[in-house]
């Protein structure tokens, strides 16, 4: 296993966070984080760093869910989560790419099509709403796939806290706040690159 740039957890926190100690857990992730930011910042600087940092903080909360699956003996834990955004991001590029021709092509059917006994402006606006919904679904992930899920049920705000306080965050209630802005703001930005307002497709 090769030296690290990162710094790196004890191996006493190390063992405590594969067995799934709460208080290890929150140590190797506190150790990580920022040094994880930095690097995410820094590989994708076309990527805006509120989306990397999202991204980090949910690869960092599935490792943690999931920590029996980590091997100290294989890799070292930033070369694990790495390798874990590297797959996130490269499936979402693939994701926002099909989407991007999906939506053309439905752009081009949408103009191009007669509906008989179908009101043509009811029927434009439920494609249009399932284009934004399968996009949204394409393009979030983790939490802020979840965090979009309880937006559209009307959830209340004690469920996306008690949702990033199950996964481990330090302070769930000021992460909720933001995080849920975030995705606000991702929302718009979707709904403005298929040329529609995000009222107009969220119920």
């Amino acid at each position: 296993m090769s030296k690290s740039e990162f710094p790196q957890p004890s191996p006493q926190d190390l063992i405590g966070f594969r067995k799934g100690d709460p208080a290890a857990i929150d140590r190797v992730i506190r150790c990580i984080l920022a040094p994880l930011c930095r690097w995410g910042w820094k590989e994708y600087p076309s990527l805006p760093q509120d989306d990397v940092e999202s991204l980090v903080h949910e690869c960092l909360a599935e490792t943690a869910r999931n920590h029996d699956r980590y091997d100290a003996s294989k890799s070292v834990i930033t070369t694990y989560v790495i390798n874990l955004i590297k797959l996130r991001v490269k499936r979402l590029k693939l994701n926002v790419q099909r989407n991007q021709a999906l939506s053309i092509e439905t752009q081009e059917k949408s103009a191009s099509g007669v509906y008989n006994s179908i009101d043509p402006t009811d029927l434009n606006y439920r494609i249009m709403r399932e284009r934004f919904y399968e996009t949204v679904a394409n393009t979030l992930t983790g939490t802020d796939k979840s965090f979009f899920d309880l937006m559209r049920q009307g959830a209340e705000s004690i469920e996306f806290v008690k949702q990033l306080r199950d996964a481990g965050y330090e302070n769930p209630e000021s992460e909720a706040k933001n995080r849920k802005a975030r995705v606000q703001r991702r929302l718009r930005d979707i709904a403005k690159s298929m040329g529609i307002e995000l009222q107009d497709v969220m119920e």
